[in-house]
């Protein structure tokens, strides 16, 4: 058997004109509403209640556009005239939470990776901020111990040719991918450096595929024993280099045949002209 509704009438005195008043809005059973106190607990403006006259289930949503809760301690809300609780907007931070919409009993927001806080407002411990929208809070670096194997060998690597250093339209088109990427933090994996980078322009994108944002940059650490590519934490950098990915590692890779200069505002214009040539199969 369907549920039958009555429409309440409230008392001008718990009127408020914010009321968002639709059809079925503040429905109720009659017989469940025996005081003039309980009629005072439907004139938030901001709650929805739901009295289906045969369970009184208590069903309580912000009313759209806002995105609140009601903390279970302060359950059932009061109205504005007993100066009880209302229910809160959830203020979600726009940076470090994933999403808007919090928890609609303890007021949570949904936060990235390496933010805390009922807000998402402040990075979790073990990290540190970035200057990232995406990855707002990046893990801390470690202090990375070089091999004793590897430093003995830094007499035999030699400086990274000069060469390196010049970038033109035929080391563009010899290379898989080309970027231009900040360096966010380092972490030591094995005999590799995980490097997490935020890609913020591809110039070229091969086979590798590579996208703009939050992204890891392997490196080996006998590469970067030998300073070859040279790479520090919170530079800018233009990235020419081949795709060598593997399923271990996924991400990126630069070796000792990559380039890897410090980024400047004119190389921007050069890329986007070996870009065209590209185009035109200059390559």
């Amino acid at each position: 058997m369907s549920q039958q509704f009555e429409i309440l009438r409230i008392p001008l005195e718990v009127w408020h004109p914010s009321f968002w008043l639709r059809r079925k809005l503040l429905q109720i059973a009659m017989d469940h509403v025996h005081s003039p106190e309980e009629t005072r607990k439907l004139a938030d403006p901001d709650i929805v209640w739901h009295f289906p006259q045969t369970t009184l289930s208590y069903c309580r949503t912000c009313r759209p556009p806002l995105n609140g809760f009601v903390s279970a301690d302060q359950w059932p809300p009061h109205s504005p005239s007993q100066g009880g609780p209302l229910a809160k907007t959830c203020d979600c931070h726009p940076v470090g939470a994933s999403g808007r919409t919090c928890n609609q009993t303890t007021g949570q927001c949904p936060c990235k990776d390496g933010v805390t806080g009922i807000t998402c407002n402040r990075c979790a411990k073990g990290y540190q901020q970035s200057r990232s929208p995406i990855a707002p809070c990046i893990k801390i670096p470690r202090m990375v111990d070089v091999p004793k194997r590897v430093v003995g060998r830094q007499d035999k690597c030699g400086a990274c040719p000069s060469a390196r250093k010049r970038v033109n339209l035929n080391k563009f088109c010899k290379r898989d991918y080309v970027v231009q990427a900040s360096v966010l933090s380092r972490e030591a994996a094995g005999s590799w450096i995980k490097f997490t980078i935020h890609v913020m322009q591809v110039f070229k994108q091969g086979s590798a595929k590579v996208h703009r944002g939050t992204q890891f940059l392997w490196v080996s650490v006998s590469h970067l024993a030998c300073k070859c590519p040279k790479i520090k934490v919170k530079q800018t950098y233009l990235i020419l280099s081949k795709d060598v990915r593997q399923p271990e590692r996924p991400g990126l890779t630069a070796d000792d045949r990559s380039i890897v200069i410090e980024w400047k505002d004119d190389w921007a214009r050069r890329m986007r002209r070996y870009q065209r040539r590209q185009r035109k199969g200059k390559c």
